[in-house]
């Protein structure tokens, strides 16, 4: 969760700018959407936030994947769209149907 403590006790307007791009990010409260928090935090350089947001940022792309590719296009990262495409085709094979006593 964001802590608003440490932000107040560091002087937030001479903050870096990667320091705050990685608050901003950070926090759980802010309504912007997880696939745009992992996109800004990989372009961003930030590999321990854009992990925070895998997860949700997954499901929220896998369920419009067009729709997000048409209307963001360069916006997501290949190694994003990469990941995902490597996920769906996991999920996507069909397991081995398994025996049972008595089939041959």
């Amino acid at each position: 969760m964001f802590n608003v403590e440490v932000l107040n006790s560091r002087n937030a307007y001479s903050m870096r700018p990667r320091m705050a791009q990685h608050y901003v990010l950070a926090n759980e409260g802010l309504t912007i959407s997880p696939l745009l928090k992992l996109c800004v935090a990989i372009a961003s350089d930030l590999p321990e936030v854009a992990e925070r947001h895998f997860a949700e940022a997954f499901f929220q792309y896998f369920v419009a994947i067009k729709a997000y590719d048409n209307t963001w296009g360069t916006v997501i990262p290949e190694s994003f769209r990469a990941d995902v495409a490597t996920l769906r085709d996991r999920f996507s094979r069909k397991k081995p149907k398994r025996r049972t006593d008595g089939e041959d």
